[in-house]
């Protein structure tokens, strides 16, 4: 289960890194290429995602607890996984902030569902869950993130925000591929014990 548990890791930082260089550039994106962003709507933007995220989140763990084989936690990590890889595409083709405001639900949607798969990955992965081991882990990917968001304005500022979005976008959907195949081979180990 070691491997196992190594790609999930590998593949959470991807998730993460792609996600760090989004956060950075976001408000200004808006405000270069929506011509009715202010700083009021970039922030009710930002709070529509999270008060997506906050209310289907408990419905979403609730959901895939009672998913004793695991089937039904891989369609949300695909369906989530599916929003999330479309949304940095979708920003691209945004006209005013009620797209924007549309795009933010997605992305909540796609992330509350996508949580719960990451949880239960770890739980079939590792059995032994420290407080020391899941700090050192978050930790990791905060300076991951941290990093990326520095490289995101690079990136941005010298080749611009739209391929920078376009590669967000492809590691994002070869991550969720490539963690929608370890569940599934994961959740197959699980059921042959």
């Amino acid at each position: 289960m070691g491997q196992w548990l190594r790609l999930l890791l590998e593949g959470e930082f991807i998730y993460i890194t792609a996600i760090g260089l989004i956060a950075p550039i976001f408000s200004i994106f808006l405000r270069d290429t929506i011509f009715d962003a202010t700083l009021l709507t970039i922030g009710i933007a930002e709070g529509i995602f999270l008060l997506t995220l906050a209310i289907l989140r408990p419905f979403t763990q609730l959901t895939t607890q009672k998913d004793a084989k695991g089937w039904r936690t891989q369609h949300f990590f695909w369906y989530g996984g599916l929003l999330v890889v479309l949304v940095p595409f979708l920003y691209l083709l945004a006209r005013d902030m009620i797209d924007i405001y549309v795009i933010q639900m997605l992305y909540g949607l796609g992330i509350a569902f996508c949580e719960p798969a990451w949880i239960r990955m770890t739980d079939l992965t590792c059995k032994i869950r420290t407080s020391t081991n899941w700090e050192q882990f978050n930790t990791v990917g905060t300076l991951l993130a941290a990093g990326m968001a520095a490289l995101a304005g690079y990136v941005a500022h010298n080749y611009g925000i739209k391929p920078l979005f376009i590669f967000i976008g492809t590691m994002l959907a070869f991550t969720i591929i490539g963690m929608n195949a370890i569940y599934y081979k994961l959740c197959l180990y699980q059921v042959k014990k």
